[in-house]
C-alpha cells in the first residue's frame, strides 16, 4: 500500500522505479498526471524456495555453456535472431533452447534464417 506521493519529482524530471534504500519507489500516471508513489520496501525472511533455486541454476547453466560456445557460433545465433528480427536477442534465443531442448524451435530458426545454429 502507497503511503505517500512525493509531487515534486515529477518537476525536477526525476522517473523513479525500484528500491532506494528501505524505500520502494514507482512513477504513476493517473489522471494525466505523473507522481512518485512511495512505500516502505518489503524484506522477505526467505524468498528463495527449491524451485526458484533450481530455475536460477538452470539460468547460470545456461550462461555458463553460452561463454564456452566458440566466438563464431555464439555470433550465428546472434545474426540468426537479427536476421529474423525476432524480439529477442541471440543470447535469449540461446538459453531458451538449452532450458527447453526444443529441437522443432531451433530447426524453425535455421531453416528461416538459412543459418546452422546447432
Amino acid at each position: 500500500m502507497a503511503l505517500s506521493h512525493i509531487n515534486l519529482a515529477p518537476i525536477l524530471g526525476l522517473q523513479v522505479q525500484g528500491d532506494l534504500g528501505p524505500i520502494t519507489m514507482y512513477t504513476q500516471y493517473k489522471a494525466g498526471r505523473r507522481s512518485i508513489v512511495a512505500f516502505p520496501k518489503i524484506w522477505l525472511s526467505d524468498p528463495t524456495t527449491l524451485k526458484q533455486l533450481n530455475h536460477r541454476n538452470r539460468v547460470r547453466n545456461a550462461a555458463t555453456a553460452w561463454r564456452a560456445l566458440t566466438p563464431a557460433t555464439r555470433l550465428s545465433w546472434k545474426l540468426a535472431a537479427r536476421k529474423l528480427s525476432l524480439r529477442t536477442n541471440g543470447y535469449a534465443t540461446w538459453v531458451t533452447w538449452h532450458m527447453l531442448r526444443d529441437r522443432d524451435f531451433i530447426a524453425t530458426i535455421e531453416r528461416q534464417s538459412g543459418m546452422t545454429l546447432l
